[in-house]
């Protein structure tokens, strides 16, 4: 199942150059270009629209992970440095959810 999210970005994604095709393509027509000329700027505009949005997908995803990876560096420093804060912290987000199974205290693993 697609996400919601994702359908919308795909629908806004397409609808942009949708549309920005359909302006440069009603500009060569309408300067008079050959039936050639306008199919020729047709595909170049879709090739080159499609690597563009490949591309800035391609950065928003590397962007997203380097953000995810620089909390996952914060959360095991501050767990090497306070194990047992980290610990209660863990503990009070889960039972602000609701979780009844959080035990008290928890024993360290050998």
């Amino acid at each position: 199942m697609v996400e919601t999210a994702t359908v919308r970005k795909w629908v806004l994604d397409s609808n942009d150059g949708i549309i920005s095709t359909t302006g440069i393509i009603q500009g060569f027509a309408g300067a008079g270009a050959s039936d050639e000329t306008v199919l020729f700027a047709a595909v170049t505009l879709m090739i080159t629209g499609g690597l563009s949005l490949g591309g800035s997908a391609y950065a928003e995803a590397a962007q997203d992970r380097a953000a995810e990876l620089a909390i996952i560096e914060e959360q095991q420093r501050r767990l090497a440095m306070s194990p047992d804060e980290e610990r209660v912290e863990l503990r009070e987000h889960y039972v602000k959810r609701g979780s009844t199974r959080v035990s008290p205290t928890r024993s360290r693993r050998s």
